[in-house]
């Protein structure tokens, strides 16, 4: 009785992941530099997380500068250098950092990091967001690597915080107008 065959057994097969690319290879991910590939999802979570970054810093300034100026402290003018420097600082960053991102969503897209310029006319970036990448390797490397729970997390919050904006923009020009 060592070797029957089991009529009730499970079939066993290979099963292969059938989104890996060939070789199993993806490029890692480097969210500083202009080398590399994004994929949408974490285009867009990287994009919501550097805003809430740096919103969150501006408005904490901006509470101390508020905070200087009722006790006293800080006169009109100072707080409005105070708050062009401060936003200088913690703007330009962000900026750069934006590029950089949208550099790599190009390059996944296989196109020119030069291309990114074209994000400054309004509404093509929508195409930098929901155009699929390369699934395969291109002239810019391997395919970036699956997203991870967290990126995932991030995007759905972001698309939330999208929606929960566009409906109290919509609320807001549909009540008054009902009111009427």
């Amino acid at each position: 009785m060592a070797d029957i065959h089991n009529p009730y057994a499970p079939p066993a097969a290979a099963v292969a992941d059938i989104t890996a690319p060939k070789g199993d290879a993806f490029q890692p991910v480097k969210i500083f530099g202009v080398k590399g590939r994004v994929g949408r999802m974490r285009y867009c979570a990287y994009m919501f997380a550097a805003n809430v970054i740096s919103q969150t810093i501006s408005a904490i300034i901006g509470a101390a500068v508020g905070f200087g100026a009722v006790a006293g402290g800080v006169t009109r003018a100072e707080m409005s250098t105070f708050s062009l420097v401060i936003g200088v600082i913690v703007g330009l960053p962000t900026l750069i950092y934006y590029i950089l991102v949208t550099i790599q969503r190009g390059h996944d897209l296989n196109m020119s990091g030069w291309t990114a310029l074209l994000t400054l006319i309004p509404l093509v970036v929508l195409y930098w967001m929901f155009a699929p990448g390369k699934p395969d390797a291109n002239r810019f490397g391997a395919p970036p690597p699956p997203n991870s729970t967290g990126v995932k997390v991030l995007f759905w919050i972001g698309i939330f915080f999208v929606a929960v904006a566009i409906i109290s923009i919509v609320a807001a020009i549909v009540i008054p107008a009902m009111n009427r």
